[in-house]
This record gives C-alpha cells, sequence and structure tokens, in this order.
C-alpha cells in the first residue's frame, strides 16, 4: 500500500510530545512490512536542515485557501535509518517562526496554520506524483484532511480509493476555533455549520470532532484509553461523538521504536545494561 502520514511534528525534526515519536516510527515498520510510506509536514524554523540533510526541490505547490490561493516550497529529506521520505513545507508566513505551536499559549494563527497543512498535502501528492491507499491524518492538526479527502478530492483518480484514518494521541486539544473564520479558510459553506454537524460541537468549530466523522477508521493510543475516552471524562465532550462511530473507534497500544529506545546501546544512559546482564541498570 501506499500511505501518506501527516503530522504537526516528527521526530527528529520537531519534536513536543509523543506524537512526534508514533508519527516517526510508524512509517518505518510499515517500509519494514512491504509499503511505501511518506511523510508531509512544516517546515519549522528551528529545523535543522543541514544535520538532517533536508534538501530544497524545485517543486512549488498551490495550496486553495478560501478564495484565494497560497504557496509552499517542498524540501525533501528521510527518516533517519529508513527510506521513508519525508516531505517538507516552506511557507515563511506560517511555519517560519522558533517553536511548533507557539507555547504556552499557542499562535493566534494557529487554526489557520493547520488548515493550510491539511489542505496542501493534496497538492504535495499531485506534485510529486504519489497516489495514497491511506491518508493517516493525527490529532486536531491535521483532522481537516479528512474532510477535504470526502468534499474536494474524492473525485480526483489520484484519491478516488484512497481511506482515511484519523488518530488521536490526545483528546485534550481539539482544535476549538470559530467557525465563521474557519471554514472560509478552508472553501466550506458556512451553512455545514449548526448544532449537531460534522464540524460543530458544544457551540463552536471542533477539529477534533471533524477527523472523527470524516474518517473510515478512528484508532488511539491504547485499548483501554479508546474505552475511556468513550465512557468517561477523558473524552472532553466528545463521548457521544465517538459512541456514535461505534466499532470504527479502536485502540492499539503504542509501541518504541527499538533502534532509538535501547538501553544495550542508548548513549543518553548513564550505563548499558542487557536482558542478561542488568548489572548497570
Amino acid at each position: 500500500m501506499n500511505i501518506l502520514l501527516t503530522a504537526a511534528e516528527v521526530f527528529p525534526f520537531a519534536k513536543a510530545g509523543g506524537l512526534a515519536d508514533v508519527a516517526s516510527y510508524l512509517p518505518k515498520e510499515w517500509e519494514k512490512l512491504g509499503h511505501t510510506a511518506i511523510i508531509v509536514m512544516p517546515k519549522y524554523g528551528h529545523i535543522n536542515t543541514y544535520q538532517h540533510n533536508i534538501q530544497p526541490t524545485d517543486i512549488v505547490v498551490s495550496v486553495p485557501m478560501g478564495q484565494w490561493t497560497e504557496y509552499a516550497r517542498l524540501w525533501r529529506g528521510t527518516l533517519p535509518d529508513s527510506n521513508v521520505s519525508v516531505y517538507f513545507l516552506e511557507n515563511a508566513d506560517y511555519f517560519d517562526r522558533q517553536g511548533i505551536y507557539g507555547n504556552p499559549e499557542g499562535f493566534l494563527d494557529n487554526d489557520r496554520r493547520f488548515i493550510f497543512l491539511s489542505r496542501a498535502i493534496f497538492e504535495v501528492a499531485k506534485a510529486i506524483n504519489f497516489s495514497p491507499d491511506i491518508i493517516h491524518a493525527n490529532d486536531y492538526h491535521t483532522a481537516f484532511a479528512l474532510a477535504f479527502l470526502k468534499i474536494f478530492y474524492r473525485w480526483d483518480p489520484r484519491f478516488s480509493r484512497t481511506a482515511g484514518v484519523y488518530t488521536i494521541h490526545n483528546m485534550v486539544f481539539q482544535g476549538q476555533s470559530d467557525a465563521y473564520k474557519v471554514l472560509p479558510l478552508a472553501g466550506i459553506p458556512i451553512n455545514q455549520f449548526y448544532p449537531y454537524s460534522w464540524f460543530e460541537n458544544a457551540g463552536v468549530l471542533n477539529m477534533m470532532k471533524v477527523g472523527i466523522m470524516f474518517a473510515e477508521k478512528v484508532t488511539t493510543v491504547s485499548p483501554r484509553y479508546a474505552m475511556e475516552i468513550r465512557y468517561s471524562s477523558q473524552g472532553y465532550g466528545l463521548q457521544k461523538v465517538l459512541n456514535d462511530r461505534g466499532y470504527d473507534v479502536i485502540g492499539i497500544l503504542n509501541g518504541v521504536d527499538y533502534d532509538v529506545w535501547n538501553p544495550e546501546t542508548d548513549d543518553k544512559l548513564y550505563a548499558n545494561y542487557t536482558l542478561n546482564d542488568l548489572s548497570g541498570k
């Protein structure tokens, strides 16, 4: 299969939490299973292109944003210890900043930045002649990619058979925003925002709900967490939405990249140790 993964952070290029780790090691495992995976992510200002051998290309993608078009230049790198291509979107207005989200309060235009990312992935796929069988979006930042797939790209032969998978790593951050600001940017009529629509939750636009409703499958970080977010306060207001998806919500236990998290070779440990020799532990 051809798999396009998109995320706001991917280790080792940009990391704020566990999302970056998962977005890095999953494509490596897919590659080992014989699949072809690519990653599309922002080119943040703090990414060290020299250290990671990230090179500019001569490709510029046109990205529809509301009633106008914006642009991004593509850079290309590779996930360490793999052949997985990583495509970085260079747009100075959105991504040439220190940090990823603008902690602690967040950049005021995060909704717009991630709408741009979510729409740009399709133009990247077209520009590099990649036909994905699956688009894998992660957390609220790329949730709108799955709405764009169904609304704008379903009739494009390149995406006509593409399925969308949405992974929730953290229910707390749901991308709640002003529908009258975001939907025009997304090119979606504002009349699609109304109580109990796929875009609305508790009176505001909720990007995470968009991902949940437009995806073929919704996954999260463990079977236990999949139950908690459906039947307890850990769902942070989206319990009913998740329950409406029924068996399409699946918990898959997170693993780790043993090439990175290996106590036998990890140079960050005070002393290395093995399963058969714990003396250094």
